[in-house]
């Protein structure tokens, strides 16, 4: 009788000696973390597949062209917040729900300011986003607060322009707002959402 119980002893250790499999961080059942793919004209008249954030494809384009930057785009009106939520109203109603808060996903709170110093960066980007199926990606990603795009279809989606992406993140930053920090998911017709997290939700910033 000692002798079993010693041996079971024995065994029972081994067993919470050995690390449960990790649950990967921050990953939505069912999908996947990918990178955005970028349609960016990186020569005059020369369109490229890049992927990654805004940071990483900035760097991807100005090694390939070291003359290539982005200044006649960032020259944009500095609209106040007032002013996009009106602008909003008036574009394509594409928008359906909204999810405030962490949700059933425990997206982690944002900093709002963050957030907001981000959206104006997305909405001068020419060109047409796209990601494949059951995949989600970060657009821009600053101090582990992130916009990201996530694609819900079986296959790959391609948007309007990356001004989507902007409206959508201004929208959860309108709507979802909670003592300076804010967190959500707005979905789209089409199928497809936009997610304002931070933390270890998808891949770390880089830097």
């Amino acid at each position: 009788m000692y002798k079993y119980l010693a041996v079971l002893s024995i065994l029972l250790s081994q067993a919470m000696a050995v690390p449960a499999a990790a649950e990967p961080d921050g990953l939505i059942p069912g999908y996947e973390v990918a990178d955005i793919n970028w349609e960016v004209e990186v020569f005059p008249g020369q369109l490229m597949n890049l992927t990654g954030t805004i940071g990483e494809v900035r760097r991807q384009a100005t090694q390939l062209n070291p003359r290539w930057d982005l200044e006649d785009m960032e020259t944009i009106v500095d609209e106040s917040s007032a002013d996009v939520s009106e602008s909003l109203a008036k574009r394509d109603p594409n928008w359906t729900n909204i999810r405030c808060g962490p949700g059933p996903n425990k997206f982690a709170w944002a900093d709002l300011s963050i957030i907001r110093s981000m959206i104006p960066k997305i909405r001068p980007w020419r060109g047409t986003p796209s990601m494949l199926g059951l995949r989600c990606g970060a657009i821009t990603c600053h101090d582990e607060n992130k916009i990201m795009l996530c694609n819900d279809n079986t296959g790959e989606v391609r948007l309007r322009a990356f001004l989507d992406i902007a409206d959508g993140a201004q929208r959860i930053a309108d709507s979802c707002a909670l003592t300076g920090a804010v967190a959500g998911q707005q979905f789209a017709f089409g199928g497809w959402n936009v997610i304002v997290t931070s933390g270890k939700f998808g891949r770390p910033c880089k830097k």
